[in-house]
């Protein structure tokens, strides 16, 4: 698999930056594209007509499980002190959610996530969205190995051993995007993101699950 180091960040404000609700002030950011399970799901209204009725029975399945809060909170699914121990705070089965139980509705393994097609082997552009400015941070992306079966719990060894993106930032800006070639991969597969704060301003780590579908 190819490691992409060394990328160039595009910082733009491809959309007008998120006005902070109450109780959610800690909270930063999410893979935008591909959608992570969090963000996707608050976007098709898992949370408006009564809760949980949206197209996608996996979205409802979660709403059912953690109701609002992953939903309500999409950009903080994070550990606030990880400081690139990301093994040792998130059990196998608990990557989705970060460890933490609000948002366990994340970590359901289903086969029917609302996943975003991709093509294999390609040249793409990845976009994170971030809530709030944060500086210097690491990002890693890794994808699912072949033969990634989504109906059983998301584990460390079914993620590819090396990212096939890494890119370190000095600045982070509200929507950060890197172009990258993606792996050559087939069928349905989970892009798994993390966003680690570095040391001394913070230990504080991100998380995101995308399922996506490469064509």
């Amino acid at each position: 698999m190819r490691k992409h180091l060394g990328v160039t960040a595009a910082c733009a404000l491809l959309l007008a930056p998120l006005a902070l609700t109450e109780g959610t002030a800690s909270a930063h950011g999410t893979s935008l594209s591909p959608p992570s399970r969090a963000l996707v799901c608050k976007d098709l209204g898992v949370m408006n007509g009564g809760g949980g009725r949206t197209r996608s029975e996996a979205c409802n399945a979660a709403y059912q499980r953690s109701r609002e809060y992953p939903f309500k909170d999409w950009m903080g699914v994070l550990q606030a002190e990880v400081a690139g121990h990301h093994r040792s705070f998130l059990p196998d089965g608990k990557l989705c959610s970060a460890n933490r139980p609000r948002f366990e509705g994340l970590d359901l393994a289903r086969t029917d996530w609302p996943a975003q097609k991709l093509r294999s082997d390609s040249e793409q552009t990845l976009v994170f969205r971030e809530t709030a400015r944060h500086a210097p941070s690491h990002f890693e992306y890794y994808v699912t190995k072949d033969g990634y079966d989504p109906a059983k719990p998301l584990a460390w060894k079914d993620l590819e051993a090396i990212p096939f993106l890494v890119a370190e930032q000095p600045a982070i800006d509200t929507h950060t995007s890197w172009a990258t070639h993606l792996p050559a991969k087939k069928g349905r597969h989970l892009i798994f993101t993390i966003w680690q704060r570095e040391l001394p301003s913070s230990g504080e780590a991100f998380y995101a699950c995308s399922d996506v579908d490469f064509t």
